[in-house]
């Protein structure tokens, strides 16, 4: 029910933005639910497929993970339903949202129709080369394969090995289109989706080899240095979107006459000294 009470708490809201300000409306609604339900996608998707799952035996019975007063054997209803709502919010939700995208930015007729198009539902494009407007819905559909892959059995070794063959797949998918419009953003997933196959390999060596000791250290190795690997990555990164924005926000602040541009012109020379 998350995403069903988010868009009510977004309706509630935005009327009552709109007494204050009636420029606010049906376009800052369609942001706000759409971006807010991707946001929650992963937990939703994974809170609804653990009904597959089925808890250990306890005098001969197997119950839901979710509720353990309804037998797993009995739950076919409830299982068919959390199918049912899986495809619904993991495929049918983003796949509307990029039907909206695309035949809004087809029909509209000036730049401010395009606008309140990107505005509305360009957040799930954003990042992409214009002929890749779709991966995101392919990296949606990547995580639901994940799940699928880690509720559909309880053995760990069989999760593993399945995990790391999606995200193997998609490895190579990723090198082959390179689908973000900026190479670091490129790199970026690339060096995710490595990090993703040695830290779901490592597990996978040490749910194999439980007793074998230094199988255990080596996996626990390499599993925190693909954690390391990623926070630098991710820090490097944000440091150098840093430095472009700095750039371009003082360049902005040197052209013009504003008393506000001059506080921004100051802040660009405040940073660079600190540098």
């Amino acid at each position: 029910m998350m995403p069903v009470v988010l868009v009510a708490m977004m309706t509630l809201l935005i009327l009552v933005l709109k007494v204050c300000s009636p420029s606010f409306g049906f376009k800052e609604w369609a942001r706000c639910s759409g971006f807010g339900s991707m946001i929650m996608y992963t937990a939703v998707i994974s809170g609804v497929l653990a009904n597959l799952t089925p808890t250990e035996e306890v005098n001969g019975k197997r119950y839901l993970q979710r509720d353990t007063s309804i037998e797993y054997d009995s739950a076919g209803g409830v299982q068919a339903f959390s199918i049912c709502y899986a495809g619904v919010f993991g495929l049918g939700f983003p796949f509307l949202l990029l039907f909206l995208y695309r035949s809004g930015l087809k029909n509209s007729k000036t730049e401010e129709d395009m606008k309140n198009t990107r505005l509305k539902y360009g957040f799930i494009a954003k990042g992409y080369s214009k002929e890749y407007f779709w991966w995101e819905l392919l990296v949606l559909i990547r995580r639901v394969a994940c799940i699928f892959a880690v509720v559909t059995t309880n053995d760990p070794s069989t999760q593993t090995t399945f995990v790391l063959f999606i995200i193997f797949f998609y490895t190579v998918l990723h090198l082959k289109n390179a689908p973000y419009a900026y190479g670091f953003l490129n790199m970026y997933e690339f060096v995710n989706l490595l990090c993703l196959q040695f830290s779901v390999f490592a597990q996978n060596v040490a749910y194999a080899s439980p007793d074998n000791t230094v199988l255990n250290i080596l996996a626990a190795t390499v599993f925190l240095a693909c954690q390391i690997v990623f926070l630098l990555t991710t820090i490097s990164i944000y440091f150098c979107l840093a430095g472009v924005i700095r750039g371009k926000m003082g360049a902005w602040a040197g052209t013009s006459n504003s008393l506000p541009a001059f506080f921004m012109k100051l802040l660009a020379g405040v940073g660079m000294s600190a540098l």
